[in-house]
C-alpha cells in the first residue's frame, strides 16, 4: 500500500503505473495507491461526478482532478483550500474538515472525495456523508478499503461510511 495522496497523482498515469509496478515487483504482492484506491472506490460505487474538497492549491488539485478523469469521473465542483502544509491540516477538528466538504458541495455531484492522507478523518465516514448527504470518500477511507479488498477481507467498521457498507453488501 502506497498510502500517500500526492505522491500518487502528481507523477501522471505513467508515474502512477510505475509506482505500482515498482512495489509489486519489490514486495511480490499485491498493491494499490490511495490514486488507485479512489479510482477503484468510485468506480465500485458506480459514480462518475464528483465533487473535490482539497487542501491543496488549485493547481496541486488539477493532477488529481486528471487521475479521477482518466477513470471516467468528471469533477462537478470543487473547493481548493490551499493549506500552508499537511502538518497544518493534520490539526484540524471534524468541524473544519466538515467545512471543507461542504465548501465543496456541487449539486450534480453523486459524491466528495477528499485526497490527503494528513486529514485524521477516521471514524467521521458516517458523519460526512451524513452532513453532504452523499458518499464522502476520504484518502484514508479509499487506502484502507482497497487494501482490505486485495487481502479478501470484508472490514468491519461501522461508521467508516457508504463505500465499507457496500463492500460488505
Amino acid at each position: 500500500m502506497f498510502g500517500v495522496t500526492s505522491a500518487s497523482f502528481l507523477q501522471g498515469p505513467e508515474g502512477v503505473a510505475q509506482q505500482l509496478a515498482t512495489l509489486a515487483g519489490i514486495t511480490g504482492t499485491p498493491v494499490t495507491s490511495t490514486t488507485a484506491a479512489f479510482q477503484r472506490a468510485l468506480g465500485h460505487l458506480g459514480i462518475s461526478r464528483v465533487s473535490l474538497a482539497s487542501i491543496y492549491h488549485r493547481d496541486g488539485s488539477q493532477p488529481f482532478v486528471d487521475r479521477l478523469a482518466e477513470a471516467g469521473v468528471e469533477t462537478v465542483g470543487r473547493h481548493d483550500f490551499d493549506a500552508g502544509s499537511d502538518r497544518e491540516v493534520a490539526t484540524w477538528g471534524a468541524g473544519q474538515i466538515i467545512d471543507l466538504v461542504m465548501r465543496s458541495l456541487a449539486p450534480d455531484a453523486q459524491a466528495v472525495v477528499v485526497p490527503e492522507t494528513a486529514l485524521h478523518t477516521a471514524g467521521l465516514g458516517s458523519v460526512l456523508d451524513a452532513a453532504a448527504g452523499r458518499p464522502v470518500l476520504t484518502a484514508t477511507q479509499v487506502s484502507l478499503w482497497d487494501a482490505y479488498r486485495l487481502a479478501g477481507v470484508s472490514p468491519l467498521a461501522t461508521a467508516a461510511g457508504g463505500l465499507v457498507a457496500k463492500h460488505r453488501s
